[in-house]
């Protein structure tokens, strides 16, 4: 099924599965959207040991405040909003909870961390 888009506010909501975007790309409901539990645990296994090699270093919440906007203004059209403070990520190679008030398993906050896409 595919997502059926109408304005909500500056974004769009789709009529079907109530997903949130600020463009309306998207052409499958949420049956698409995030990848599987399995694959975001896969994911989020891998980037934990990279982040702990790499000296589990935080970013500044300054920086974090920036990702977070850059994945909000949704620019790539993959982040999927829940509320003004949380949403996820729907890459393939992602798939992460991501929260403006997160702190040790956001990796959002994590120095080493990189969007999927390369917005930050």
């Amino acid at each position: 099924m595919n997502c059926e888009w109408e304005k909500h506010g500056e974004k769009f909501k789709c009529k079907n599965c109530g997903a949130i975007t600020v463009k309306a790309r998207r052409k499958n409901c949420l049956a698409k959207n995030p990848p599987s539990l399995l694959q975001r645990a896969k994911n989020f296994t891998k980037a934990s040991i990279n982040h702990i090699k790499n000296g589990a270093k935080q970013c500044s919440q300054e920086e974090k405040e920036y990702r977070f906007n850059i994945c909000k203004s949704n620019k790539c059209g993959l982040f999927l909003i829940h509320d003004d403070n949380k949403g996820i990520c729907a890459h393939d190679d992602c798939g992460c909870i991501i929260r403006s008030n997160g702190k040790f398993l956001d990796k959002l906050s994590w120095l080493d961390s990189k969007c999927p896409e390369g917005y930050w």
